[in-house]
Parts: C-alpha cells; structure tokens; sequence
C-alpha cells in the first residue's frame, strides 16, 4: 500500500491564515465590547453612588443649617437670659447704694 500525503496549495494556507487571523480579531472585538459594556455599568454604579452621596451631603447640610439655626436661637436666649441678669444685679446694687 502506497501513502498517499495531500499535499496543501500554498494559497490555501494563506486563505487557513488569514481565517484564523479574522477569527482572533473576532474575539478581540468581542472582549473590548464585553469590557465596554462591564466598564458602563461600573460607571452607571458609581454615578448612582454619587448620586445617593450627594443626597447625604444635602441631607447633613439640611440638618447643620437647623441645628446652626437653633444653636443660634439658644444662643441669642442666653445673651438675653444673662443680659437680664446683670441688668437686675445693677438694679439690685443701686437699690442698696441709693438707700
């Protein structure tokens, strides 16, 4: 029995080459979109968590703008509450010096 080897035209190899070529650049193309689309949803999550921290910061400053106002009120009634104390003291003291 005689082996008989085919043997393989040369453009033939070139064609097989180039098939596997365009099959790499295939995959390429498929993991860059497929990294594109996962790099978009980090994106979207961190434009989300942005978003729910900035409505904390709105919240904090809200909540810092009440509490100023009420340091504020509280601290404009001890100016008056001390006020009227020393006030009466001076009266109290010019009762005792007057009589």
């Amino acid at each position: 029995m005689v082996n008989k080897t085919k043997i393989t035209p040369l453009n033939d190899i070139n064609s097989l080459e180039s098939t596997v070529e365009e099959y790499r650049i295939g995959n390429l193309e498929k993991k860059v979109i497929t990294n594109q689309e996962e790099i978009m949803k980090e994106l979207r999550q961190i434009r989300k968590d942005i978003n729910k921290d900035h409505e904390k910061v709105i919240k904090l400053e809200l909540m810092y703008g009440i509490l100023d106002d009420k340091f504020r009120k509280q601290e404009s009634y001890v100016k008056a509450i001390t006020t009227t104390i020393i006030a009466q003291i001076i009266l109290f003291l010019l009762q005792i010096f007057t009589r």
